[in-house]
């Protein structure tokens, strides 16, 4: 059906309602997700939360109107399923609460310092892990927020490990070593035995290397997908 004048076809009226339970919060997103697209099995991206659900015609204009906020990190869009017509749901996706965002990714800054091993851990339970920095811009943006909350140290996520030889140094997810921010003398491997971790030094504005064991805060990212 067509409006009077042309325009966009109207919505059909069990999505309309669907759209306006689930923006006033009536419907979950994920069981809304799960009525008009049951392949999707109602699953969302827990390192992400809904900002706004509404009508979109496709996935393009809902990554249209992602692009017009700042605070929108991802997009959700469920395409209508039978009987509901055309058209579709378009969630904008932001950070989750403690966490913020530059370009397409999430950053958390912890609040107490721990040892590496245990910084992976619970940089994972979050569905992410430490930090990759690949820009001079990225290393600032991080530093600024280790600045706000007055921390002083926070682990990477780049490190060297037994048996890898002399200074090589690689990034936990991977990520190619194309910009480094090391401070006097390093990186600095004493014993190979034993892995080290790298820590910034935020107020030196640097890169250090330590024993892996010692107690550090860190910084979590998660890539959006």
């Amino acid at each position: 059906m067509t409006p009077r004048g042309g325009g966009r076809p109207a919505l059909p009226l069990p999505l309309l309602l669907l759209a306006l339970l689930t923006v006033s919060g009536a419907v979950p997103e994920t069981e809304l997700v799960r009525v008009l697209h049951p392949d999707a099995g109602g699953a969302t991206d827990p390192a992400t939360a809904p900002l706004l659900t509404v009508p979109a015609d496709s996935s393009v204009q809902c990554a249209a109107r992602c692009t017009r906020r700042d605070d929108c990190r991802a997009i959700s869009y469920a395409p209508a399923g039978p009987g509901f017509g055309s058209g579709g749901l378009c969630t904008l996706r932001s950070c989750p609460a403690g966490w913020e965002g530059w370009r397409s990714s999430c950053y958390l800054i912890s609040a107490a310092a721990v040892p590496r091993s245990q910084a992976v851990a619970e940089c994972g339970g979050h569905g992410a892990g430490l930090a990759s920095i690949t820009s001079q811009e990225e290393h600032d943006f991080i530093r600024q927020l280790a600045q706000e909350r007055s921390v002083v140290r926070i682990y990477l996520g780049l490190r060297h490990q037994p048996p890898y030889a002399g200074r090589e140094y690689v990034w936990d997810d991977g990520s190619a070593l194309n910009f480094t921010r090391w401070g006097d003398s390093e990186p600095f491997v004493s014993d190979p035995a034993y892995e080290r971790g790298v820590y910034m030094q935020v107020l030196k504005d640097a890169w250090h290397t330590w024993t892996a064991q010692y107690s550090f805060n860190y910084a979590c990212e998660y890539v959006v997908q």
